[in-house]
């Protein structure tokens, strides 16, 4: 354009101070441009800056989760085992709470709880008998359990009998060896008496005896009578006393024998005691023993019948068929409860466990549906695992974290039914930091790496 000016100048010289006008007005319009488009330039640098230093971005870890029921999936064992007799469901059936799953073979179980209920039975009976021997009771008290079965069971009923038989026998037995020690007791007595009496009679006889010895002796002096008649009365004395000497010995002989009677009296009773208090204590502790092993034989006659803990669905059937037999524990099969709260449960690194807490907030998206529509879910972190977990395949650690989501959130998903097992994508957040922190932390760490290197 200069060039065409000066061309057109050299033509026309009148036209000269136009040219310099224009290109000077040329030159300042170029100028404010320049200016104009620097500080365009300046400006969106230093938004961004600043827009980097001040707008907060949430900090968050991304994890891959699944859907689970709150409880869990319920595994259903039986704890003895037994013989199949009946399958009453198949995989994926749903089940209402208390259904009849599986029947097991009642015929061993039914032979057990007979066995053991009978010797509890006649182990009770026996207490009830020994107890009230050892109370010197007129009669047996039966527990009221015995009574009530004894009313529908004959051979209960005969055990009773049978025992109030038993206590009659024994308790007559004990009477009768009782009577017979006070009969020879009251014989003794008898005898007591009578050699007292000849104790009596003696002691007269010796008396006069004694004083017709004296006279005689006196008249002997005198010449009165002669000494044949003193030696007899002397002779008579001493048979007399002799006499009375034996019936001495014979009244404390039977004195003695009275006592041992009376001490056989006592020990019968004491012996029939102890031998009652001894049959008790051994008795009694069959009773607790028999009664626990009744309680298990009744336990496991009335799980016959597995039934479902919970509604839900049946998984993982390890039975199909009748007769199969199956072990003490083991897990029969699983149910999957319908109604119970849905979780996310989620795997956080080791390195991210240091961010979590209750209560965080989190960010839901269960991937099993359509991607692009699927709605993000709000969610809380409800569960953070107090120790690792450990991958038995991979061998890496992990800690469990659950994330529960409020039951109108699910609302916004359109689907019939939540399942769980469903696959989710979930942000857990725990804090904000800016851009600039963002896009500064790999700096600042090579850096502090570099300073620790040196």
């Amino acid at each position: 354009m200069d060039a065409a000016l000066e061309h057109h100048g050299s033509a026309d010289p009148s036209f000269a101070p136009d040219a310099d006008a224009a290109r000077l007005a040329l030159r300042g319009a170029a100028g404010r441009w320049t200016l104009i488009g620097l500080l365009v330039v300046v400006g969106a640098f230093g938004g961004v800056g600043g827009w980097t230093m001040l707008a907060p971005l949430a900090k968050a870890v991304v994890v891959t989760g699944v859907l689970k029921v709150d409880s869990n999936r319920k595994r259903i064992q039986h704890l003895q085992g037994g013989t199949i007799k009946e399958v009453l469901v198949k995989d994926g059936d749903h089940v209402r709470q208390g259904q009849v799953l599986l029947v097991l073979d009642r015929t061993e179980a039914e032979a057990t709880f007979g066995i053991v209920s009978s010797n509890y039975r006649a182990q009770l009976a026996l207490q009830a008998r020994l107890e009230a021997e050892r109370d010197r009771r007129d009669e047996v008290t039966f527990p009221p359990e015995l009574i009530e079965v004894a009313e529908h069971d004959a051979g209960v009923a005969e055990l009773l009998d049978s025992q109030r038989r038993v206590f009659a026998t024994r308790a007559s037995g004990l009477v009768n060896n009782v009577e017979i020690l006070a009969r020879q007791i009251g014989q003794l007595r008898e005898k007591s008496a009578g050699i007292a009496s000849q104790l009596e009679s003696k002691q007269r006889q010796l008396d006069l005896l004694e004083e017709e010895l004296a006279d005689s002796t006196k008249l002997l002096e005198k010449g009165f009578i002669q000494k044949p008649h003193v030696l007899n009365l002397e002779r008579e004395l001493a048979r007399v006393r002799g006499e009375y000497g034996n019936l001495v010995a014979e009244s404390a002989e039977t004195a003695a024998a009275i006592s041992e009677k009376q001490q056989q009296t006592i020990q019968v009773r004491n012996e029939f005691d102890k031998d009652v208090v001894d049959e008790l204590r051994d008795v009694q502790a069959r009773v607790m023993d028999l009664a626990e092993r009744n309680g298990a034989a009744q336990h496991v006659l009335d799980n016959i019948e597995v039934t479902a803990p919970a509604d839900g669905v049946a998984v993982n059937l390890a039975v199909f068929s009748a007769r199969q037999v199956v072990g003490p524990g083991e897990v029969l099969l699983e149910i999957v409860p319908q109604d119970d709260d849905m979780v996310i449960e989620t795997r956080v690194e080791t390195r991210d466990v240091d961010n979590m807490a209750v209560g965080l907030r989190a960010d839901v998206r269960l991937t099993a549906l359509d991607r692009r529509n699927a709605p993000v879910l709000d969610g809380v972190v409800s569960y953070v695992a107090a120790d690792a977990t450990q991958d038995e395949r991979t061998g890496l650690s992990y800690f469990v974290v659950r994330i529960t989501v409020p039951p109108e959130e699910y609302d916004k998903i359109e689907v019939a039914r939540l399942q769980p097992g469903m696959p989710a994508d979930v942000t857990i957040k725990f804090g904000e930091r800016t851009v600039f922190e963002y896009l500064a932390r790999p700096v600042s760490e090579v850096i502090a790496r570099a300073w620790k290197e040196e």
